[in-house]
């Protein structure tokens, strides 16, 4: 099937898919903290009790886990031991009566670095129906961290949220810094088949915006392109080893179309033999773009070395994905035309 689009006046034929933007914005009787921008200071240690009802769902990015409920923020300053955030409740007070989300950030509000996040605590003492979560990291001295508490699904109600500090550390998660530079999909850094190429997701940001394809986004993760061979190729963090090739645990989406309106080619998370390391397998269409995602599982960064691979004939159809051909010049109108095959 032929796609055609007509530019400067000419009428477009095709498929048009609408896309839906969220934004945060504060409700006009939501509560005082409803936006990272106007967090409450907690300090170590602390319990505060507080609410969701009536607050906003915020726009941030994931963070271990998605933002699909309405939120309140709070902010802690590090102290170099591990701080947690809980809304376990380590007494039988009651008084978190919801399924209850943690998102850890650092940075700032409008360029947020993910620490971690939780959904459901298996550690909670006095919570077992509700969904307690509970978020600990490897603090830096002296550095802001932003706690969001939501919900799970559509979820509002009262919580108590304690923060308290644990033991040394050694670790603290980046908190600043240049972006990598190929951290959007539309930045994506061309790759080609039989190539190896040295990558970190340190400093990236979750593309939560991006569909789910074969595994969840959950955490930061840097693009690439590669064009299709017409063969089965092939991308991977695992290097043909036990061992693979990343300092973390790693996971792959692959994608064709474009950023604005990507089609899922395939994903995964943990390859079997390869540690926690990822390999994605796909028929490709010759000449076709395919976008490839490296990320990692629940908040997880770390360095890696992409390895993109041409493994012959495919045993299976392709995911039909566009290639583009020339424009060309109808009666004083551009025609873009581009070949889906089936």
């Amino acid at each position: 099937m032929k796609k055609r689009t007509a530019v400067a006046g000419v009428v477009v034929v095709g498929i048009l898919v609408g896309l839906c933007m969220v934004a945060s914005v504060a409700a006009d009787d939501g509560p005082d903290n409803d936006l990272c921008e106007n967090a409450f200071a907690v300090a170590v240690p602390s319990t505060t009790a507080a609410t969701t009802v009536g607050a906003s769902t915020d726009a941030h990015p994931g963070c271990g886990w998605s933002i699909t409920a309405p939120g309140v923020w709070y902010t802690v300053v590090g102290t170099g031991n591990t701080l947690t955030a809980s809304t376990c409740e380590y007494d039988s007070s009651g008084s978190t009566t919801y399924d209850s989300k943690i998102n850890v950030y650092c940075g700032d509000c409008e360029l947020p670095f993910c620490v971690d996040g939780n959904d459901d605590s298996p550690n909670c003492p006095y919570i077992s129906t509700t969904g307690g979560s509970t978020v600990s990291w490897c603090s830096r001295p002296d550095t802001t961290y932003y706690v969001l508490v939501h919900g799970y699904e559509y979820d509002t109600g009262s919580f108590a949220l304690d923060i308290f500090e644990g033991g040394s550390c050694s670790d603290p998660k980046p908190c600043g810094g240049e972006r990598p530079e190929n951290d959007t999909c539309e930045n994506a850094i061309p790759v080609e088949a039989g190539s190896v190429t040295s990558g970190t997701t340190v400093g990236a940001a979750i593309d939560s915006e991006h569909m789910w394809c074969g595994t969840s986004i959950r955490a930061p993760g840097v693009w690439y392109t590669v064009e299709g061979t017409g063969n089965e190729m092939t991308a991977s963090t695992c290097e043909n080893s036990s061992s693979g090739s990343a300092t973390y645990d790693t996971k792959i989406n692959v994608y064709c179309a474009t950023c604005e309106e990507p089609m899922c080619v395939g994903g995964n998370d943990d390859e079997p033999e390869c540690n926690l390391h990822s390999t994605v397998s796909w028929c490709s269409v010759a000449g076709a773009t395919y976008q490839v995602l490296v990320q990692g599982f629940v908040g997880y960064i770390g360095d890696f070395e992409l390895h993109i691979f041409d493994s012959g004939t495919c045993t299976g159809p392709p995911v039909p994905c566009p290639v583009d051909e020339p424009e060309k010049t109808v009666g004083g109108a551009t025609i873009v035309w581009e070949w889906w095959p089936f």
